[in-house]
Parts: C-alpha cells; structure tokens; sequence
C-alpha cells in the first residue's frame, strides 16, 4: 500500500496550492486504495459518495450502455473523479 505525505501530494497538481499544513492535515484523512489495471472502482448503480485524488496512473470513467461501453473522462496522477 502506497503512504499519501504532504510531499507527496504536493506534486499533485489540484492540490498543489495548499500550504503545507494544509497537505498534513489532507494526508492524515485520506485513505489510500491501490487499484489494478482494469479493476472496477465503483459501479455506475452505486450512489455518489466518495472524491477520490489519483496518486499514481490513469483513469477511464465509462458506463455501459446498450451493448457497449461509453468513456465520459479520463483522469491522470493527481486527477480527481468521484463516485
């Protein structure tokens, strides 16, 4: 499991604005998730209820629709997306 630090998250573009206490005070309330390649992070049923900040990778939000897979976005390391 990957540990998120104020120096880590400061590399991260959406939140690179903060101070640095600021940073502590968001890594002492993350939880951190690894995810492999492919995995599913949230079903398109579920109802919205997390923010979640991409520390490394890439991420593809798509729903399935009638018969195929439609992608609405795509997010990079220090991207954000929610469920």
């Amino acid at each position: 499991m990957v540990n998120a630090d104020a120096k880590i998250l400061k590399q991260l573009k959406n939140v690179d604005g903060l101070s640095t206490s600021q940073l502590d005070r968001l890594a002492r309330n993350l939880t951190v998730k690894t995810f492999k390649k492919d995995e599913i992070v949230f079903d398109q049923e579920e109802q919205a209820k997390l923010v979640y900040l991409l520390i490394s990778g890439v991420v593809r939000v798509s729903y399935h629709g009638y018969e195929r897979q439609t992608v609405v976005s795509s997010a990079a390391t220090g991207g954000i997306f929610r469920s």
